[in-house]
């Protein structure tokens, strides 16, 4: 794929807009290359940092319910969990309790486990072991607006990767069966472009439109990004520079 790369590359500069070796530092505008995990053709993912270990045990199809906290202390010393068949199990730790269930699911599992907001544990009828009113709260949208755009016959990568059974597509396979490279053994979401956009776009309140050559205000997209994908759609999106809050609710 290092020939897309290069030409799109090429083309981002021409409208002068930067390169950014790292978009996840400083500022997000400019071109860079997607963060995937591939290595050498082949995707990896996060549990072969855990496969083959002897000393970790994996419990799949598993739910937590609430942590085991103790009252006197409020430490926490493991946590009940529900199987697939619905008996509940309780897995104590002899050292730490490390609660890694996602932007949604960890405040959940404080909440039902007495750790959050005070007055909304009440509303649940959920005893509160910690007042903190931080739980749940704070979250950060990531709002976007895509669009897609056709780029011409011959220039996408359908018949390598979706048309089975094209002189392209069995290239492609053979590429891959023989060392994992070619198109398969890319990740087919190259390069990632934020173009600075607060020179022709301005936020217009008393419309609530964006209007074309003037500035973004708040509330409105200072940047958007470009993802070239690797078939035969260009994927674009607008993102905002504000963030909204959300509050997740603790259900019982």
């Amino acid at each position: 794929m290092q020939p897309v790369r290069d030409l799109l590359t090429s083309a981002w500069k021409s409208t002068g807009q930067p390169i950014n070796d790292n978009i996840l530092d400083g500022e997000m505008v400019g071109l860079t290359y997607s963060v995937n995990s591939i290595y050498k053709g082949r995707r990896s993912g996060s549990f072969l940092c855990v496969a083959d270990k002897s000393n970790i045990t994996i419990l799949p199809q598993v739910h937590s319910k609430k942590l085991i906290i103790n009252d006197a202390d409020k430490t926490c010393k493991g946590v009940t969990v529900i199987t697939g068949s619905g008996q509940e199990l309780n897995l104590y730790a002899t050292r730490e309790v490390v609660v890694s269930q996602g932007v949604f699911e960890s405040p959940k599992l404080l909440m039902l486990s007495g750790i959050g907001p005070s007055a909304e544990l009440k509303k649940h009828h959920i005893p509160t072991i910690v007042n903190n009113p931080h739980v749940s709260q704070h979250l950060l949208d990531h709002p976007g607006v895509p669009f897609v755009l056709r780029v011409k016959d011959g220039f996408g990568m359908d018949d390598y990767v979706l048309h089975k059974g094209t002189p392209h597509n069995n290239q492609a396979i053979q590429s891959y069966q023989n060392n994992h490279g070619g198109p398969l053994g890319s990740g087919f979401l190259e390069m990632v472009g934020f173009p600075e956009l607060t020179s022709i776009w301005r936020w217009t309140p008393s419309t609530a439109r964006l209007r074309p050559r003037t500035a973004i205000k708040t509330h409105s997209a200072r940047t958007a990004s470009l993802t070239l994908s690797s078939t035969s759609s260009v994927f674009s999106e607008a993102h905002s520079s504000d963030t909204i809050p959300h509050q997740a609710r603790a259900t019982t």
